[in-house]
């Protein structure tokens, strides 16, 4: 083995993942992963909207952003759906406009992200899909993560993310396995939201309706990226007290270019700037929200 094939192996055994077995809280998934405690700090980028088979789709993007995860090993990835544009005759959009078959388009998406396939941490399907599901009961979304080989990180619906890692600020030097950060993210991949960035807004942040005191909350579907914080009051019985709590929102970017539905139905053209977040994971939990590379 020479110099550099040892250092990619052992890069490899740093940022291991381990996942745990998928439980379910009524209808919600709930999915586990542990991070080594070694790392500083990760980027949490979601991947969605990209709608491979639509000619406005911007396939050179999207390998960019392959390209980009990989050119750093703390950066890890969320699926959050529609990346399969899956237009059939009975749906709105083209089907007779689509450069890829359904088949091929679930092919090419599987091409690309095999470079990044260890750096999944999860995924979901989006509308788009659920297409395909709803008129034939095929699955595709679960089909690409049956090539990518992570069907233990796929939901068939909104999710909720425990991602252990680094360490906490309660960690001590002397402990065998000090305690870990747990941050925990609910990605859900979008429905409805309106025309105006408002209405989109107000669709992101009534996600703390469903979870109420997630670290992060991540979605799709309204093609506008969009990064906030809030803040709040959570009760500490314990102490009979009541502490601050931060939350942030991410809504993902798309990866069309403008035209076809969009310009058919007067929307306007959506900026395509990537967002991201950057989760700090040696001490206190710190979170920053990122809209552009």
């Amino acid at each position: 083995m020479n110099k550099n094939e040892g250092e990619t192996k052992n890069k490899m055994v740093e940022n291991e993942i381990t996942r745990k077995e998928m439980k379910k809280v009524e209808g919600i998934n709930i999915i586990q992963v542990i991070l080594p405690n070694t790392l500083e700090e990760i980027e949490i980028v979601p991947i969605a909207d990209v709608h491979i088979g639509d000619p406005n789709s911007d396939i050179k993007m999207f390998k960019e952003m392959v390209q980009y995860v990989l050119e750093n090993p703390n950066r890890y990835v969320i699926l959050n759906g529609d990346l399969m544009d899956m237009a059939l005759t009975m749906s709105v959009s083209d089907s007779y406009g689509a450069v890829l078959s359904p088949a091929r388009q679930v092919e090419k998406v599987a091409e690309i992200l095999k470079p990044i396939k260890d750096r999944i941490l999860a995924m979901l399907s989006g509308n788009h899909e659920f297409r395909t599901y709803k008129y034939t009961g095929i699955d595709v979304s679960h089909y690409l993560a049956s090539m990518l080989g992570i069907t233990d990180r796929y939901s068939d619906n909104s999710f909720m993310l425990f991602l252990k890692v680094g360490q906490s600020q309660t960690a001590r030097p002397y402990q065998a396995k000090p305690k870990q950060q747990v941050y925990s993210i609910f990605v859900q991949h979008g429905a409805g939201g309106g025309r105006k960035i408002g209405g989109k807004a107000n669709r992101l942040s009534d996600s703390d309706d469903i979870i109420a005191d997630a670290d992060l909350y991540i979605m799709g579907h309204v093609h506008t990226p969009m990064a906030f914080p809030t803040s709040t009051f959570v009760t500490d019985t314990q102490n009979m007290t009541i502490v601050r709590k931060n939350k942030f929102f991410l809504l993902n970017n798309s990866f069309l270019d403008f035209g076809g539905y969009g310009l058919t139905h007067g929307y306007s053209p959506a900026s395509k700037e990537v967002t991201y977040a950057t989760l700090y994971t040696q001490g206190r939990k710190r979170i920053k929200l990122h809209v552009g590379i």
